[in-house]
């Protein structure tokens, strides 16, 4: 069973990215279930809805499970990954899904990356990048060479990210930001729409601007 949690933005560019990859002649994994909390619906995408702690009673050993978690916020993210963890016994699978169209260095170890990725479509990947866990990187976004990225961070539309930066674990960069060449940015930090990051972020919180600032 694969399930999806999440109903809204990154649930559909998820089932997208599925549904292309499996026409591109990949794995094919279709949705059987969306689950998400205070649903109001009985379905998603024409697939059935279900209610966390509902799905979580009736699918508490996790041996037959493939999950995704397809929440754009990298700290919410982790939240439900942790409740996965607490609540579903055996060893469910947590893929890591490219769509199609992204461009990579794919010769072996010029790309490395962990579990339960989302990249979505037209994102280039320079070389030597990697990248950890349940990191959600959305379209058309690109991450420059030898850059390092952690586990749970969220990568907005039309993000530019220059060549040998490290981003530690959530962060979440928003639309059309751009992170200059050397940086090195903590975790814990939101960065906002369209900002310049031209120095190393080194405080957890929330940077906005050109450059990008901090907000007290």
């Amino acid at each position: 069973m694969v399930a999806v949690f999440g109903a809204g933005g990154c649930a559909k560019e998820l089932e997208w990215l599925l549904h292309d990859l499996q026409e591109a002649g990949g794995t094919s994994m279709p949705v059987d279930v969306f689950v998400d909390r205070d649903i109001r619906e009985t379905h998603f995408l024409d697939k059935p809805l279900m209610d966390e702690e509902a799905f979580f009673q009736t699918h508490a050993n996790g041996d037959d499970l493939s999950i995704f978690i397809a929440l754009g916020n990298c700290f919410l993210r982790r939240k439900v990954c942790n409740n996965i963890a607490t609540r579903i016994s055996g060893k469910p699978i947590f893929p890591t899904a490219i769509h199609p169209t992204v461009r990579a260095d794919l010769r072996q170890g010029r790309l490395t990356y962990g579990h339960g990725n989302i990249l979505c479509a037209m994102s280039i990947f320079m070389p030597d990048v990697s990248i950890g866990n349940f990191n959600y990187i959305s379209l058309n976004s690109i991450i420059g060479h030898d850059t390092v990225i952690g586990d749970f961070v969220t990568i907005f539309p039309g993000v530019r990210i220059a060549g040998h930066v490290k981003i530690q674990d959530r962060v979440l960069i928003g639309t059309g930001a751009i992170i200059i060449e050397n940086i090195r940015i903590c975790s814990d930090v939101i960065i906002g729409a369209g900002s310049v990051v031209t120095k190393d972020i080194q405080e957890p919180g929330t940077y906005v601007g050109i450059p990008a600032k901090r907000l007290k």
